[in-house]
């Protein structure tokens, strides 16, 4: 999941991969649903978080810091997102 993501993501980059608004990205950093460092101003966001925040969601985990889930959709289309980037590179070669 997001393999070719760098290990520290913005918090623009963690939106655009869950399909979500700005203010819901916030909403999650600040309920502490997704882990955030700040780093020179601006959140940054380990891959390693929101892989776990995306697993967990997904799977319903109750224990997940009081876990939000995800609208199913956004999670299909970033499958679809990372499936598709993958098919365009294999198909390249």
């Amino acid at each position: 999941m997001f393999k070719n993501e760098p290990d520290l993501l913005t918090r623009k980059q963690c939106q655009d991969l869950l399909h979500i608004s700005k203010s819901k990205m916030l909403d999650l950093i600040h309920k502490d649903l997704i882990p955030a460092h700040i780093i020179a101003g601006s959140f940054r966001i380990e891959k390693a978080d929101l892989i776990d925040f995306v697993q967990n969601s997904v799977t319903g985990n109750k224990n997940y810091k009081n876990s939000q889930k995800i609208p199913r959709h956004f999670i299909f289309f970033s499958f679809i997102q990372a499936n598709f980037s993958h098919a365009k590179k294999s198909l390249s070669h």
